[in-house]
This record gives structure tokens, C-alpha cells and sequence, in this order.
């Protein structure tokens, strides 16, 4: 997934495993389209997860493997970027930078079910620390690792004390 000058969302996959890549497909025009990150359901489908005008914006395979997307579902508030991870039991966590560079977390409720309730109806959590943009990806110990990037451009990093973690106390310190 990318965005091109325009703010479009664009889409590629490889022809098959090991191989070349596709050509480029327009999911969406834009403008305001940025900072998109994806996670696999374990059913196969991929949730595509990207800021439309600073709205966290999701869209997901219709089946494993298809070339076509649902129509975007938008969480609520104003974000400058997102990540997004699949945590060992099976469901997605979200985690985005707030304008005022707080950062935030939510995590689908249901495994594979990607409707807003129940799949996504938990609230945003405030987690610690502040960032401009983040990455998050689950360790091979099931533990979600965070590198984040300050207003001042240093880094950080973070990980979780427990797999699946929901809250600010499940994290190790920043």
C-alpha cells in the first residue's frame, strides 16, 4: 500500500510467492490520503488502516487474497500517523500519533470481524510518551514493539510487558 504527490491509495501484491509484483492499482483518489500501514487477519484478509484528512480510515479484503476492498470505516478524532499489528491471540491492535503528538491505542474486540461492533468498538487509550510517527510490530515472543519517533527527531522504544497488551501498564518504560 502508498500514496503518491496526489494523496491517492494505492495497492500492489506479488503475482505470487517469491515473485514479481503487480502493477499498481488505485484503491481511492485523493486528496488526503497518508500514512497507511496494514495487518493480516487470521482469516487471510488484509485490514488496510490510513489517515483520510487526518481520520484514521480502515478498509478490508472482501475475501483472502481478492484485489477488492470494503468502502472506508472511520474511527473518530485527528491523527498525524498510524500503525497497526496483530497481536498472538488473533486480533488487531491500532496504535496512532494525535495531533498534539500524544499517543493511542485501540484493539478489535472480535477475531477476523472487522464491523465497527462488535470487531472495533472499543475506545481510543491514551498510552505514554509523545511521537510525530510510530511503528509497532508483535515480537516473535508475542510481545508488541514500539519505535517512535519525538518532535525533536530522537527515537524511542518501548515494548510490551505481556502479549496482548490493552493498557498504559501493560508497556515497559519509555
Amino acid at each position: 500500500f502508498g500514496t503518491d504527490a496526489s494523496d491517492n491509495l494505492w495497492n500492489t501484491s506479488q503475482r505470487t510467492p517469491s515473485g514479481d509484483l503487480k502493477a499498481w492499482t488505485k484503491l481511492s483518489n485523493g486528496p488526503g490520503w497518508r500514512s497507511v500501514t496494514a495487518a493480516s487477519h487470521q482469516d487471510g484478509r488484509i485490514e488496510l488502516f490510513a489517515l483520510l484528512n487526518s481520520t484514521v480510515t480502515r478498509r478490508t479484503q472482501t475475501t483472502a487474497g481478492s484485489s477488492t476492498y470494503t468502502g472506508n470505516h472511520d474511527f473518530d478524532d485527528f491523527f498525524t500517523s498510524v500503525a497497526a499489528t496483530l497481536d498472538p491471540w488473533g486480533g488487531m491492535n491500532v496504535y496512532a500519533t494525535h495531533d498534539d503528538h500524544t499517543i493511542w491505542h485501540r484493539d478489535q474486540d472480535v477475531v477476523n470481524n472487522d464491523t465497527a461492533i462488535p470487531g472495533w468498538a472499543t475506545p481510543w487509550d491514551q498510552l505514554g510518551g509523545t511521537a510525530i510517527q510510530l511503528a509497532v510490530e508483535t515480537g516473535s515472543d508475542g510481545h508488541g514493539v514500539m519505535v517512535a519517533i519525538r518532535e525533536d527527531g530522537s527515537l524511542f522504544y518501548r515494548k510490551m510487558i505481556t502479549s496482548n497488551a490493552q493498557g498504559e501498564s501493560a508497556w515497559g518504560p519509555i
